[in-house]
């Protein structure tokens, strides 16, 4: 299912018209585009990685423009517009690895603890999306052998689907993440403050948590990410924000809470999951020193 935007201008993807099975949501395919034939603007629910194997393309991601050639990599989060545009090159090919996230949902879950795994998967396509265009992952010729290799099992194993593929796909999905990250790694960390001053940094790093602020992440993360010692960041957070990182990202985890206990059957576990707790006592603690009530009588009121 395809669904245009009014005026006809942007389309959105549906997940049931590229899943072939609810259950398993996952999809590999080549894409190919030709001298002047463009993909227009659209946005789409699932997570995309495209890895480019032939020609060059202007890609437009929101209203940043770069050009993604021959083994460069990218990430496209779900809700963000972006389109494909042909210019000097007569021929554009890739490979598009599409998926939802919750199919790798425990494992991303240990990933997001690997601060090279966060930055790629995350913060690139973040910062892509909300500020300036970060640099491409282009692969070196010896990494794009090893690209190669994991993309043609992927694709083998989607087609075939011998007993077993989903778990091999799924252990194939994550050894590709893994090899990225090392490959993203090796080839540019830079932290933040190669680029802007500690206000702009601190606002970037809000930004990213207030859309994040479910994800396992660490002081150290954040830290390392911002090019800061660990005391450095605390001290510049809690000067321009008034709140330590925790509070800060805490207040954005309750707020989540409270609004799922008043709108959501949801058991209150599962809420705190949602909400990022993965410590139903520290969540309870948390919300009733913040709201003065647990959240079982939270709900009740409301």
């Amino acid at each position: 299912m395809i669904y245009w935007m009014a005026g006809g201008e942007r389309m959105r993807v549906y997940n049931n018209s590229i899943f072939q099975n609810e259950e398993f949501l996952f999809h590999i395919h080549d894409f190919e585009l030709a001298h002047r034939q463009d993909f227009g603007p659209h946005l789409h629910q699932f997570v995309e990685l495209v890895y480019v194997v032939r020609g060059e393309v202007e890609h437009v991601y929101k209203d940043n423009t770069s050009i993604l050639r021959e083994g460069d990599v990218c990430i496209i989060e779900p809700g963000v517009h972006h389109e494909y545009r042909m210019s000097g090159s007569d021929h554009f090919a890739a490979v598009n690895v599409i998926f939802q996230p919750a199919l790798l949902a425990e494992e991303f879950s240990v990933l997001s603890k690997v601060s090279s795994f966060v930055e790629l998967f995350y913060v690139v396509p973040f910062m892509n999306q909300t500020h300036h265009p970060a640099e491409q992952l282009r692969l070196s010729t010896h990494q794009r052998l090893e690209m190669d290799f994991l993309v043609k099992q992927l694709t083998k194993e989607y087609s075939q689907q011998h007993d077993g593929y989903r778990i091999y796909i799924k252990t194939s999905l994550i050894q590709l993440f893994v090899f990225l990250s090392r490959c993203y790694n090796a080839r540019f960390h830079k932290p933040l403050t190669l680029h802007a001053g500690d206000q702009e940094i601190i606002d970037r790093i809000c930004d990213y948590i207030r859309q994040h602020f479910a994800l396992p992440l660490t002081l150290e993360q954040i830290s390392q990410l911002c090019g800061m010692s660990l005391s450095t960041f605390k001290t510049k957070f809690k000067q321009y924000t008034g709140k330590t990182f925790v509070q800060f990202r805490n207040e954005l985890r309750l707020a989540t809470a409270r609004q799922l206990l008043t709108e959501s059957d949801d058991k209150i576990t599962a809420i705190a999951a949602k909400a990022g707790f993965d410590d139903i006592s520290y969540f309870n603690r948390s919300f009733k020193q913040a709201v003065g009530l647990s959240p079982g009588q939270y709900r009740k009121q409301g």
